[in-house]
């Protein structure tokens, strides 16, 4: 039979054991994607994300919102934005079909990023607006902690790494406009190709 004393200790070593033990349950959904590199891993990715029709958008490319998106499992966004009268916004073509401020979507994302320290999100603008008025609306929404930055011809950090680290942001845009100061905003022609 065992004793009290060694049943007391035996639970303490055992929590110790735990609360000393770094356990990883997933990254992005899966225990297998914590070993990958950043770039080896597929990310479902939504084309013009903010044009929903749960916002209220007209010929929505999307159902669902931002938020929903993330909750279900999209991890890339892709984010159409323009300067209107100074203030980056959102919208498809043309303003008349829906609108929005790019801040509210980035609002949307910090507190998904709050929310889940397991996942890694990326954004990539189509860009018509300039570098500083993207990086405005990041800090205004605070997810300046969150973003990465990339060392050219580096290797890409794997998603635990990003996780450990909590930089776990990543923002791509086809716009070439960053200053030094804006290496987490990566050319997207830098690291991607696409078809026809």
């Amino acid at each position: 039979m065992i004793g009290k004393k060694a049943l007391n200790l035996a639970a303490f070593t055992c929590i110790l054991w735990v609360t000393g033990t770094t356990a990883y349950s997933q990254c992005n959904g899966s225990l297998f994607l914590c070993g990958q590199q950043y770039n080896e891993v597929a990310y479902l990715t939504t084309h013009n994300a903010y044009n929903s029709g749960e916002d209220g958008f007209m010929l929505p490319n999307q159902n669902f919102n931002i938020t929903a998106q993330l909750n279900a499992g999209v991890r890339g966004l892709m984010i159409e934005v323009y300067d209107d009268s100074g203030t980056p916004t959102v919208y498809h073509g043309f303003s008349f079909m829906g609108s929005a401020p790019l801040l509210d979507y980035l609002n949307n994302i910090k507190i998904f990023l709050d929310a889940n320290p397991a996942e890694v999100v990326t954004i990539i603008l189509e860009c018509y607006t300039t570098a500083n008025a993207i990086a405005g609306n990041i800090n205004l929404a605070g997810l300046t902690s969150y973003l990465y930055t990339h060392t050219p011809g580096s290797n890409w950090p794997t998603l635990q790494n990003m996780i450990d680290t909590d930089q776990r942001l990543v923002v791509f845009s086809d716009q070439d406009d960053a200053d030094t100061t804006q290496g987490w905003y990566h050319y997207v022609w830098d690291y991607a190709v696409e078809t026809q």
